[in-house]
């Protein structure tokens, strides 16, 4: 009685527990969601965004505007899909994985590759 609760602290404890512990699950979810519903590689991606900024003379552009702009891509496309897919699983809890979250893991898992060992949080 008398101790005093961060709740910032205590969410962001709580939300290292939840991922320690269903982060595969969902490294695999996504995975599984990239190959069923986009069907064009990361480098066909790039290439045809670098031959769009070269026909546009675009000033200035990088790796940086391309994620940004595939990061709205999928979230605009994809975004409404993967959180209602998720939704589904027992291991899901929107109090610690946001619709972004699981965008940005798609994003990254594109990028990356499958391959790519689940990244400490």
């Amino acid at each position: 009685m008398g101790q005093v609760i961060e709740l910032a602290k205590f969410r962001s404890v709580k939300k290292r527990s939840y991922l320690k512990k269903y982060e595969s699950h969902i490294h695999k979810f996504v995975n599984h969601f990239i190959h069923r519903n986009i069907r064009c590689s990361f480098e066909s991606i790039s290439q045809h965004y670098i031959a769009t900024k070269q026909a546009e003379q675009a000033t200035a552009w990088d790796y940086y505007d391309l994620r940004d702009s595939l990061k709205d891509a999928i979230h605009e496309v994809f975004g409404d899909q993967i959180w209602l897919e998720c939704n589904q699983f027992y291991w899901f809890d929107s109090r610690y994985i946001s619709k972004e979250d699981l965008v940005e893991s798609c994003i990254s898992q594109m990028i990356l590759g499958a391959d790519v060992s689940v990244q400490k949080r």
